[in-house]
């Protein structure tokens, strides 16, 4: 393991700059895809180099980190969407006696054909 890598790939000195050359094309066309396509994710994404997890900023834009994948951000996404719906669900629990319209001494629903269905009509 002592010889370089370069060495082990038999290049000579002719071949060696096409062969970075090109590396650094590919890597420049997909930073350039990484910044420019914006497939969407229903909402505006703006991946960032410096982030190191999702960013939503008022519901309206997510700032993502430079090397997550569109599959990566797609289900952060879809995970934020579902997490802020559960938060506007109240979780059903006992019946309160204000929220039905009745005071508590009172019962919300009588028995048909009882006295106190009568009394109420």
């Amino acid at each position: 393991m002592d010889a370089p890598l370069l060495a082990t790939l038999n290049l000579s000195s002719g071949e060696i700059a096409p062969a970075i050359a090109a590396l650094a094309a590919c890597l420049v066309s997909y930073l350039a895809y990484k910044l420019f396509y914006h497939p969407d994710f229903g909402m505006p994404v703006r991946r960032r180099l410096l982030a190191r997890r999702i960013r939503f900023r008022r519901d309206q834009f997510a700032d993502v980190p430079m090397w997550w994948s569109d599959l990566q951000v797609e289900r952060a996404i879809r995970g934020h969407w579902r997490q802020a719906l559960r938060e506007t669900v109240i979780r059903p629990g006992p019946p309160v006696a204000e929220l039905t319209g009745h005071p508590p001494s009172a019962r919300a629903w009588t028995e048909p054909g009882s006295e106190q269905h009568r009394v109420r009509r």
